[in-house]
Order: structure tokens, then sequence, then C-alpha cells
């Protein structure tokens, strides 16, 4: 904040483009690797294939029953 709590918008720019860039570097190696996953399963580990399915479920479920939960609880702390 500027003098009189005016946010200083370049700054908010900025730090907006780098929170962005690392992001989309973050989400964009998670979605490389995604597909390598169930071979590593299936023919690495030799999991069978309900397995893996069932691992699959239980991660994407698992994340969205708490990342809202997540999500509110750090919003209440660092609010």
């Amino acid at each position: 904040m500027e003098d009189g709590g005016v946010p200083n918008t370049s700054l908010l720019a900025k730090l907006t483009r780098q929170y962005l860039f690392v992001y989309a570097m973050v989400m964009g190696a998670d979605w490389l690797q995604g597909p390598y996953i169930y071979s590593l399963y299936r023919e690495q580990y030799k999991f069978p294939e309900r397995l893996v399915a069932l691992l699959f479920v239980t991660g994407f479920s698992s994340g969205a029953l708490t990342a809202p939960l997540v999500g509110a609880w750090a919003d209440q702390l660092y609010a």
C-alpha cells in the first residue's frame, strides 16, 4: 500500500503475473505427467486394473471433498 491506504497497482500487477506464471508451470507439469501414472501403476508396479481405478477414484474424490474445506480454512486463517 502507498500513502493513504491506496494499493500500488503496478506492484500488484507484477505479483499477479509472477503468481500466474508459476501456477501455469505447476499445472502444466501435473498435466504432462498425468497420462504416465496409469502405465506406472499397471506396468511398473503390476497393480491390477481395478486397484488402479480405485486409486484414481480415491485421489480425485479426496481432492474434491477436502479442497473446499481447506480453502475456507485458509480464508479464515489468512483473512
